[in-house]
């Protein structure tokens, strides 16, 4: 795909359809180094990723090790901070009444954003009491669900089904249960 003089890597089925391209305009980087797809429906296709053609391959990443002689005090002085911190949560232990709360995703925006990446108006009212009682199990037994996760469900699914989103959500979160 490409978009002004940048080329963006897709999913080789996306080639030669008409998508919609949304893009963050707040984004910090200017180079806009992911775009995101949607069909005209409406529906979460994936995400493209800046592709360097000249190259033929993607750009390097960025270097972990950094190497600078600039050692300021006050970064030593927030590790030390940091550090203790650290080591008073290690001595508080675990919360177990913190650790058992549900997730943060709630089920209704977790069931209106499944409504939303697969192209369906509505919000949480197009879904049928069938799909509702599948969203809702699945919901309750995966408290660490994000709308990430979400995401890539719908762009791996091989049909935009309730069924196949939450078998692919099933894998990411646990890979050995998807063979």
């Amino acid at each position: 795909m490409q978009i002004d003089n940048d080329f963006y890597a897709v999913d080789p089925q996306l080639r030669r359809q008409k998508v919609i391209v949304k893009l963050d305009p707040f984004q910090i980087d200017p180079t806009l180094q992911e775009v995101e797809l949607w069909s005209l429906s409406g529906a979460y296709l994936g995400i493209g990723k800046k592709y360097q053609r000249q190259k033929g391959q993607h750009p390097p990443l960025p270097s972990t090790t950094t190497t600078t002689d600039f050692d300021p005090v006050y970064l030593k002085v927030l590790r030390v901070q940091f550090e203790q911190i650290q080591q008073q949560e290690r001595e508080r232990g675990i919360d177990y009444q913190f650790a058992g709360r549900h997730s943060p995703y709630s089920f209704p925006r977790f069931a209106a954003a499944a409504a939303r990446l697969l192209g369906r108006t509505g919000g949480i009212s197009c879904w049928n009491p069938a799909d509702i009682s599948k969203l809702q199990q699945f919901h309750a037994a995966h408290p660490q669900l994000h709308e990430g996760l979400l995401k890539q469900a719908v762009a791996l699914a091989e049909t935009k089904s309730i069924s196949h989103v939450l078998f692919q959500l099933q894998s990411l979160l646990d890979p050995r249960k998807a063979k």
